[in-house]
């Protein structure tokens, strides 16, 4: 069911059409109720679909709006290459910005781009980008690429650059530590456990970067602070027990 329908994630909601073709889908769950039944109901009739958004668009492909609203519910569907042509659309039709859409439609270009494995423009778009969902997504992306490439200093300088701009961003800084711990890049654990601590003040309930903060210590030979902040996951989220007593079984083990 989740190749045939090209699922990319769950929750995912799929609205077909009475002939079985796909109207419109949604990934995730915003937390309105009333919106979604909504936006259903909507679907159902196919109102304000991505079907017929896509109708309307070709009596006129030249249409700036249609573009820039089927791109921006293709993006919204975590369907970048799918939304790549409109944004170029976007782009090309409106070279001096009238309508707007501009910025947004060069920062997914470049957002695609780099997830393609070419991050220059991105890198460029961000260092005067203010919009910090833009920023987080950007930069994200930039160290995601670097981490798959297991490429430590320049994830690192993307996490660097990153915080900069937003140094109250609690899940880059656990995105950031969590790295290093992988990559088990030991002449950086201190910057890592810094920023874990600095997380963990930022979001004390946070079970998975209390999480991050022990495994660092635990790596960096600090034992018994490491046990402690496991067992601090493990009473915000019982899920952590086992972890515990994993750690509690090495300690033994290597007679720690």
């Amino acid at each position: 069911m989740r190749t045939f329908f090209n699922m990319v994630g769950f929750p995912t909601v799929i609205v077909l059409g009475a002939d079985g073709v796909e109207l419109d889908r949604q990934l995730g769950f915003g937390g309105d109720g009333a919106e979604f039944v909504a936006t259903m109901k909507d679907w159902s009739e196919n109102k304000n679909t991505l079907l017929s958004h896509l109708g309307t668009w070709a009596k006129d492909t030249t249409d700036i709006e249609w573009n820039y609203r089927i791109a921006m519910r293709y993006t919204e569907r975590f369907q970048p290459e799918l939304a790549e042509r409109f944004w170029q659309n976007v782009v090309k039709l409106d070279q001096g910005d009238v309508a707007g859409y501009r910025k947004v439609a060069d920062f997914n270009l470049a957002l695609n781009g780099a997830r393609s494995g070419q991050p220059e423009n991105l890198a460029l778009l961000l260092e005067n980008e203010t919009d910090r969902e833009r920023l987080q997504a950007g930069y994200r992306t930039l160290a995601r690429l670097y981490e798959g490439q297991n490429d430590v200093d320049n994830a690192i300088r993307v996490y660097r650059r990153a915080l900069e701009k937003m140094p109250d961003n609690a899940s880059l800084m656990n995105g950031g530590a969590w790295f290093v711990y992988e990559q088990q890049a030991k002449e950086h654990y201190a910057w890592a456990i810094d920023l874990a601590q600095k997380a963990v003040e930022l979001e004390p309930d946070e079970a998975s970067i209390w999480d991050t903060l022990a495994w660092l210590l635990y790596a960096d030979g600090q034992h018994q602070q490491a046990m402690d902040a496991m067992k601090k996951a493990a009473e915000i989220d019982p899920g952590f027990k086992p972890v515990v007593q994993k750690m509690k079984n090495d300690m033994q083990q290597k007679n720690l």
